[in-house]
């Protein structure tokens, strides 16, 4: 399979004899089918040693897929929670506790799953309290929820943000590309910001029983754990 996508300043006739040009002597070839695996709730952890400086956690908690409401929701769950320096995670581990520092969240959305992932880079003998920190985070907004404010704040920042990122033809033509792969619709930028207004705070209560569950966490941890990786195995594994 294969698309190009295109952004910036050409001329559609001159572009699409370039590109016939180049590519017309491609023959097409068989799709692979797909074999997808059905999620089995539970923790699991994977405990890499390396010799370097810092350890890196990464704690990865089940999501939704692209192109459903529920998307958008954990966008900006996210986002109020680990993907700004307001966020809550950046604040309690970097600018409360001096632990680490870097330290954040990010959504991954497929056609049919998706996660969030939890990050942060910090010394061997933080590992184990940043760990315990990430899970009491989650465990505080799963009962909690956020707030009113934290919501709005995060629909401003990704609107912001994906506006900026508009600016950039090769972020242009990426987006479009990646949508015409995995979701076979390229949305206007109306739409998007559409969506991500319309997210109601119920919205968001909805998708935390599931982003949040540190019941259902699958971790990596790389680095010098030492002294700290029994604990770490406790908390996670």
């Amino acid at each position: 399979i294969l698309f190009v996508a295109a952004a910036g300043s050409f001329t559609e006739s001159e572009l699409k004899e370039s590109l016939e040009n180049s590519f017309s002597g491609l023959k097409p070839g068989e799709v692979p089918g797909v074999e997808f695996g059905v999620h089995t709730p539970g923790r699991r952890l994977a405990v890499i040693p390396k010799q370097i400086e810092q350890v890196h956690i990464c704690l990865n908690l089940p999501g939704f897929p692209k192109d459903t409401r529920e998307n958008y929701a954990q966008l900006l769950f996210s986002n109020a929670f680990g993907g700004t320096m307001s966020s809550r995670l950046f604040r309690r581990i970097r600018e409360e506790s001096g632990l680490a520092y870097s330290v954040y969240s990010y959504p991954t959305a497929y056609d049919r799953s998706g996660f969030i992932t939890l990050y942060a880079g910090t010394g061997p003998e933080n590992a184990a309290e940043v760990t315990r920190i990430m899970l009491a985070e989650l465990e505080l907004v799963r009962k909690e929820g956020l707030s009113s404010e934290e919501l709005i704040r995060a629909k401003d920042q990704l609107t912001a943000s994906f506006l900026m990122a508009g600016e950039s033809t090769s972020a242009r033509s990426s987006a479009i590309g990646r949508a015409e792969l995995s979701q076979k619709k390229h949305l206007t930028e109306e739409e998007v910001i559409d969506r991500i207004a319309s997210v109601t705070m119920n919205d968001v209560e909805t998708v935390l029983e599931r982003v949040c569950d540190i019941t259902d966490i699958s971790s990596c941890v790389v680095g010098k754990c030492g002294a700290a990786e029994k604990e770490l195995r406790a908390l996670l594994g």
